[in-house]
């Protein structure tokens, strides 16, 4: 079996509180090497894809903008999609 890519929770995978678990960002690192796209998925809606990616670079993991998957966006995405033009209050 072959694959593209990967799914990478954040919380409690990547980080613990503010700190990188040992040897997550060598996994990541490996992932690359071996050609995988990485996408970085979080539960929490209360930050931005640029603030996860500072998060990572703090962490000496790179990551880009279109590599993160929020609940936050994707609920953006949503309301873009099936309610543009309907009033929200999220």
């Amino acid at each position: 079996m072959s694959y593209r890519g990967v799914v990478i929770d954040l919380d409690g995978t990547i980080y613990r509180g503010g700190d990188a678990l040992p040897g997550a960002a060598d996994a990541v690192q490996r992932f690359r090497d071996a050609g995988l796209d990485v996408l970085f998925l979080s539960n929490n809606p209360t930050k931005t894809r640029s603030a996860y990616v500072d998060r990572l670079a703090g962490m000496d993991i790179p990551a880009e903008e279109s590599e993160i998957l929020s609940a936050g966006t994707a609920t953006t995405v949503y309301l873009r999609d099936e309610h543009a033009d309907d009033a929200v209050f999220p």
